[in-house]
């Protein structure tokens, strides 16, 4: 959102800081943006876990999204996400949770292990439910599948009265700068897809592939070409030619752009040569992946002021009592003054859920969405000393 807006905003009470607000059209055209360059070969899923407020608008877009814990099944379920949208991913699945996820009629539950595999046929068994199934392979972490164990699963498939596998799955990590690990990884499941057909007949209808694209957060780096590591991705898609078909499963690339970190200044002082700038928030509300003691810095706009004055070079530093607490580093900005506003801007993926909110016990800031003109407030300042103890 402009500048302008939040100044209109807060001057009328409609927004406090520190908080974050969504914006849904900036979201909506980055979607429209990323459904273009993926075309009608390429599948897209959005993985919820970057920002679970955007889930809903999310299956709504793309009819596809990623669940990986009861919570978020639950956060689903409440928001009313269509039950064949969801895919049910994640380790440590119990029995009650798959239970829950049949009984919700999930799209896809898909399998982490041969425990995972073993409580999924009872589930299904005892209730005499059909699901779809994709079998998740291990990239050599704690997630999915060894090959051994994988095979096992696809060569018993004809066995199953109510499990379809039909699908492979594969994650390997997130921020991956330039597209050739991925050329690697998907030559890599094209040719393993090739062996599974002709060693078991087992041609899946579906690889969900996390690409983990890389998203800029900082100043120095190349937002004007943001897209052009997807465009890349998917020419190379093209030319490996899969059997099947490819879904992409993002959550960060998706959500960063749609978010903003609103917080305000409470303290200025000098210290020998420096200048300090204490804000309302700190790093317990905001967290850029990468991100180490504030070595780089993030896009950051600023309400307040009318840009005269001498310009100085600001550590913005947080409500906490730690050394860590540091936003940015040297930050240019003209007289600064007492309840200025600071936007972060490109804080829509994990600030909400990955910061340490805890952390000193203070409160946990208000969320809004801006859509089409209307500012909403989805959650309210939580306190959470209650959640520590009450």
């Amino acid at each position: 959102m402009e500048r302008e807006k939040y100044l209109a905003y807060m001057e009328n009470g409609a927004l406090t800081t520190p908080s974050y607000v969504l914006d849904c059209d900036v979201l909506m055209r980055h979607v429209h943006r990323i459904r273009e360059i993926a075309g009608a070969r390429v599948g897209l899923c959005y993985a919820m876990k970057a920002n679970p407020f955007l889930a809903r608008l999310m299956s709504d877009s793309l009819g596809r999204v990623e669940v990986c814990s009861p919570g978020e099944l639950a956060v689903c379920r409440r928001m009313e996400v269509a039950p064949r949208d969801i895919i049910y991913s994640g380790v440590n699945k119990t029995e009650a949770n798959i239970a829950e996820a049949l009984e919700y009629n999930v799209g896809v539950v898909t399998v982490e292990s041969r425990r995972q595999y073993e409580l999924l046929q009872k589930c299904c068994e005892e209730r005499k439910h059909t699901v779809d199934v994709y079998v998740r392979l291990s990239d050599g972490y704690q997630f999915g599948l060894n090959r051994e164990e994988l095979e096992h699963i696809v060569s018993h498939r004809q066995d199953e009265r109510f499990l379809r596998i039909c699908g492979l799955h594969y994650f390997s990590g997130t921020q991956k700068k330039g597209v050739d690990k991925n050329a690697a990884e998907l030559t890599s499941l094209r040719d393993y897809l090739e062996e599974l057909a002709e060693k078991y007949r087992f041609e899946p209808a579906q690889l969900e592939y996390g690409p983990g694209m890389y998203y800029p957060y900082y100043t120095n780096e190349d937002f004007d070409g943001r897209y052009r590591g997807l465009e890349e991705l998917v020419q190379r898609i093209d030319e490996i030619d899969f059997p099947c078909e490819v879904t992409l499963e993002m959550g960060r690339f998706f959500a960063a752009p749609s978010g903003d970190y609103l917080t305000a200044v409470q303290d200025l002082k000098s210290v020998d040569d420096r200048n300090y700038c204490i804000v309302d928030g700190g790093i317990h509300q905001l967290n850029y992946y990468g991100q180490n003691m504030a070595m780089r810095t993030p896009l950051i706009d600023r309400i307040g002021g009318n840009g005269d004055g001498e310009r100085k070079k600001w550590n913005i530093c947080g409500s906490l009592c730690t050394f860590a607490d540091v936003l940015a580093r040297n930050v240019e900005f003209a007289e600064l003054h007492l309840n200025d506003v600071l936007i972060f801007r490109n804080a829509g993926a994990y600030s909400l859920t990955e910061a340490p909110n805890l952390f000193l016990s203070r409160e946990m800031p208000a969320i809004y969405m801006y859509r089409e003109g209307e500012l909403r407030r989805v959650r309210d300042t939580v306190a959470s000393d209650l959640l520590v103890c009450r």
